[in-house]
């Protein structure tokens, strides 16, 4: 077994050298260790804040919803789903998809909590774990309280939909960016409570909670 780095929280997983590898929704950047790359759209687009598609001539890449996987039956040994399953317009048929595919694999969202300080518009889904259930509780308004703290998180980086935080004082820019660093560090290192995080073997249990 060989330890990688995965998701935006850097999670740890294990994963052997002869599995096959499928990161779904690879987008801008996929991950170093996936055979397979896998994402709906080839241009540019909302879910992935307006940034180009990364294709690797190395490795497969196959453009394919992830509600319809055209894999055979356990024929990936280990599915990587980093902040997509937030996106699914049908969380069931993502998750059935997922365990008749698929061996083993990880899912990261934001959590819900995350998901409320750093709001995307076009994530239907908040996403937790209750006794190794993954529930899909559906998002019904988009509060704009947290707005403030989304462009400081986001300070100098484009996001598609928002108007982020940039200064052109050289001054304020150093004194600033100093605490973006430690907000955004400290937001990886409470990742239990700022991410979901979900790793499964053989199957798990999902439920979708429509309001």
């Amino acid at each position: 077994m060989i330890e990688y780095r995965v998701g935006n929280s850097n999670t740890n997983i294990e994963i052997k050298d002869a599995w096959l590898v499928l990161d779904i929704g690879s987008g801008h950047n996929p991950h170093p260790r996936a055979d397979v790359l896998m994402d709906r759209y080839l241009e540019e687009n909302a879910d992935r804040s307006g940034k180009p598609i990364k294709i690797d001539k190395k490795r497969s890449f196959i453009i394919a919803d992830a509600q319809y996987l055209p894999f055979k039956d356990k024929v990936i040994d280990y599915i990587i789903a980093s902040h997509i399953a937030e996106h699914a317009e049908d969380p069931e048929s993502f998750c059935r998809e997922l365990i008749r595919i698929g061996k083993k694999g990880y899912v990261e969202t934001p959590s819900k909590i995350g998901e409320i300080f750093l709001t995307e518009r076009f994530h239907k889904w908040y996403v937790h774990v209750i006794n190794h259930t993954l529930i899909f509780e559906k998002i019904t308004n988009h509060s704009p309280l947290c707005e403030f703290f989304y462009r400081l998180f986001y300070f100098d980086i484009d996001r598609a939909g928002h108007e982020t935080m940039t200064l052109s004082n050289r001054s304020m820019r150093c004194i600033l960016k100093p605490l973006i660093v430690i907000i955004r560090r400290v937001w990886t290192i409470i990742r239990n409570i700022t991410y979901t995080r979900f790793e499964w073997d053989d199957t798990f249990d999902f439920r979708v909670i429509r309001k």
